[in-house]
């Protein structure tokens, strides 16, 4: 009798974060995984069995805890700028304000480190998300996939698009599945 595809639930906060990761883990794993999205922004209901659980992040695993089966594995996934969309950000002018948009403190802040750390440095970034205290007004939002959530007075949005899976989160999952990713 030979074992069907193993089953991955990937959960994340919004639902285009869950698109952006669970298209990237079928891509890589092709045939080898059914991955089921579960946004925790609509998830309602009981709890998210799988062969393996990967979380978008450290504190979407600890909020995912509730409706997570305890007998399933769970990898926090390790995410990355897209790099893809970076050179929208080169053509900001040195010094200028920008609003960055994101759905969680910890994501804003994390994005900012990442871009920060590719050396787009030049801009002054401006950490916006829900709840957020204080609020600093840019005429120019910078947001990775979270456009619904710019405010109102921002003139231009720059879509730098959800952060992608870092390669050794793919290679830690195949690993875990004990398959061989085919992307």
């Amino acid at each position: 009798m030979t074992k069907g595809p193993s089953q991955i639930a990937l959960v994340t906060m919004g639902r285009n974060t869950c698109q952006v990761l669970s298209q990237e883990l079928r891509h890589y794993l092709g045939e080898e995984a059914v991955v089921t999205g579960y946004p925790l922004d609509t998830h309602v209901g009981g709890p998210i069995a799988a062969d393996l659980v990967v979380s978008s992040s450290q504190q979407i695993s600890e909020e995912g805890r509730r409706c997570i089966d305890q007998g399933s594995p769970v990898i926090v996934a390790r995410r990355s700028v897209n790099d893809h969309e970076l050179d929208k950000l080169l053509t900001i002018p040195e010094g200028t304000e920008v609003l960055f948009v994101n759905d969680r403190r910890s994501t804003t802040l994390e994005t900012i480190a990442g871009l920060r750390a590719l050396g787009i440095d030049h801009i002054r970034y401006l950490p916006y998300y829900p709840g957020i205290v204080e609020v600093h007004r840019a005429e120019i939002a910078v947001t990775p996939g979270e456009e619904q959530l710019v405010p109102d007075f921002v003139k231009t949005i720059i879509n730098i698009q959800p952060r992608s899976l870092d390669i050794s989160t793919l290679v830690e999952v195949s690993r875990a599945l004990g398959v061989a990713g085919s992307g």
